[in-house]
């Protein structure tokens, strides 16, 4: 790219799992394996074509499955059938409907997919089924079928679903974006058919490779009708926090509000041995050959505070906690060849340490198309350019995260780079000394400022210091406005007012779906492993504004679409 509009932080955490400290529930649940963590919120939506953030897409995660899937376990991405009994049979047809046997992606038009779906799969029990209000006693089993997933593309249509993906939809496969269109006279997808009930085709338009990645997704699990339709009548999106339809090892329960719930081993799920995969971690070896889910219950409780949660995970209310920044320095000790352990006083309590690298970059967006920071103009360019230097993401590593994340170079998340053998630094951003790369300084940036027409951050038409405002989403936690006195701090180096403006999650989706704001707080977990995933954030096609897409800076350049589309 020839300009900026978003910088980056990569994040990774650290966190502990206790095997046995005390019992501080009794008898809560005798002969049962219960499973006791902790949330930092409740998940924003358990409907799975809705679950676009990380907290609602960890528990649906767990209680629904698409078609294929990445091995937990494996330490190379490599997909796998889950939902669907085998990888799917492709079919390349040229604009004459004739298929292509020698492949050149140029002459693709159509790509069909025909995929084999696993027979004696079924859901979750769910009162529908048994025609009844009550789970108990309910014996009847509802096989999952190819027609569920052609339902499931269907359901993104209705205004009820706010589905994130009608975008990609329209774009790839044939058919939906005029079923879109015109939902009184069109009610199929020419596009998606159930040819049986266990083989499900899907037509896309020319070749998309990332596709099948998109079929590992949530997004698209099968949906059974009839639990749909009986929700519907009710008008009230709440019932999918009250009773889950998925096929997952977990079912959802909830009779203790919103403070607290609890995942249930699905009764009705499918017979599955664990088989650590090749070069797994020997200690997964001990678990090999038993059926999953090898847990009855996970109990999962709200905890908003750090500081109480790691203590009650050391007096074992919880057996899981991330470890919160005020007690790394006591609890984790670096090892002289740079790895992590854990410190003597907890080890003895059998307390054990996992290190994660996460898959998801964070950052400020600039929207592109605002007056004063948007645009092509070689004076929007140099404003945002010292206005990214300006943010040391290395001081804020060391004050909010002790260290432990990683400055990015750009939005790929650094394992993604390993993968593919990315290598090199962000000149915009950084200078290269004796093969060593800095952040620019300060000094820099004051320059680029100077020569964008702001010199010391004074707007030449007010005569005053620059003003400009950061969109947040909050939730009002006391942590949060240090943050935000360290945003105000950094552009302050610049001579520019920075007013950071809170918002909650619903008045936040609003400014960005619209182009309501200057900059925003922006973050991106990888749907899948592959670094098209992250690129796709700037294609135009991809705006936010103009087509509800996760383009939230509404980045757009030609030059950059073509290289895209190839």
């Amino acid at each position: 790219m020839r300009y900026l509009s978003v910088f980056f932080l990569q994040v990774f955490f650290l966190s502990s799992y206790a095997l046995v400290l005390n019992q501080p529930y009794e008898n809560d649940a005798p002969g049962l394996k219960v499973l006791k963590r902790s949330m930092l919120e409740i998940p924003r939506t358990l409907d799975p074509q809705e679950a676009y953030d990380s907290q609602s897409g960890y528990f649906v995660s767990q209680i629904y499955e698409g078609l294929y899937h990445y091995p937990y376990l494996a330490k190379t991405f490599e997909l796998q059938p889950l939902l669907a009994k085998d990888l799917p049979k492709l079919k390349f047809l040229n604009k004459e409907g004739q298929e292509i046997l020698d492949i050149q992606q140029e002459a693709i038009d159509k790509t069909i997919y025909t995929i084999p779906i696993r027979s004696g799969v079924y859901y979750q029990p769910h009162p529908v089924f048994c025609k009844s209000n009550t789970l108990s006693d309910c014996k009847v089993k509802r096989e999952m079928t190819a027609s569920d997933f052609v339902y499931a593309f269907k359901r993104t249509r209705n205004k009820s679903v706010n589905s994130p993906i009608l975008n990609l939809l329209s774009h790839h496969v044939v058919g939906y974006s005029e079923f879109l269109k015109n939902p009184q006279e069109i009610n199929e997808i020419t596009g998606v058919r159930a040819l049986d009930p266990y083989t499900l085709e899907i037509t896309t338009y020319g070749y998309y490779a990332q596709f099948i990645e998109w079929l590992a997704m949530y997004l698209l699990v099968p949906i059974p009708h009839e639990v749909d339709d009986y929700y519907q009548k009710l008008d009230d999106k709440r019932i999918w926090s009250q009773y889950s339809i998925g096929t997952g090892p977990f079912m959802f329960f909830n009779n203790q509000g919103y403070s607290r719930f609890s995942l249930l081993k699905n009764p009705n799920y499918r017979t599955v041995f664990f088989q650590p995969v090749e070069g797994a971690n020997p200690k997964y070896l001990m678990n090999q050959g038993r059926q999953l889910p090898i847990i009855d219950r996970v109990d999962y409780y709200l905890e908003n505070e750090s500081i109480p949660r790691w203590n009650k995970f050391l007096q074992a209310y919880y057996d899981f906690s991330t470890i919160p920044s005020e007690a790394l320095e006591k609890v984790v000790w670096m090892e002289s060849n740079g790895k992590y352990r854990l410190s003597p006083e907890l080890q003895k309590y059998k307390i054990q340490l996992n290190h994660t690298s996460n898959f998801n970059v964070s950052g400020i967006a600039f929207n592109m198309q605002d007056p004063l920071l948007g645009g092509n103009s070689e004076k929007a360019r140099l404003l945002r350019q010292a206005i990214s230097i300006s943010f040391d993401y290395m001081e804020y590593i060391n004050i909010f995260s002790n260290g432990y994340s990683k400055e990015a170079m750009g939005p790929i998340p650094t394992p993604l780079l390993k993968q593919e053998n990315i290598q090199g630094f962000n000149p915009y951003l950084f200078n290269q000394v004796n093969g060593k790369v800095y952040r620019k300084r300060i000094q820099e940036a004051r320059a680029l400022l100077a020569k964008a027409g702001y010199p010391n951050g004074i707007d030449p038409k007010t005569k005053h210091p620059l003003v400009l405002t950061l969109d947040v989403e909050s939730t009002g936690k006391p942590f949060e406005k240090t943050i935000f006195g360290w945003y105000r701090k950094q552009l302050f180096k610049l001579g520019i007012h920075l007013n950071v403006r809170e918002n909650d999650i619903n008045r936040m989706a609003y400014l960005q779906s619209k182009g309501l704001f200057q900059m925003s707080n922006f973050g991106w977990v990888a749907d899948y492993p592959n670094t098209e995933n992250f690129f796709m954030l700037f294609y135009s096609k991809n705006s936010k504004k103009m087509f509800n897409g996760p383009n939230i800076s509404n980045f757009s350049n030609p030059e950059y679409d073509k290289l895209f589309e190839k």
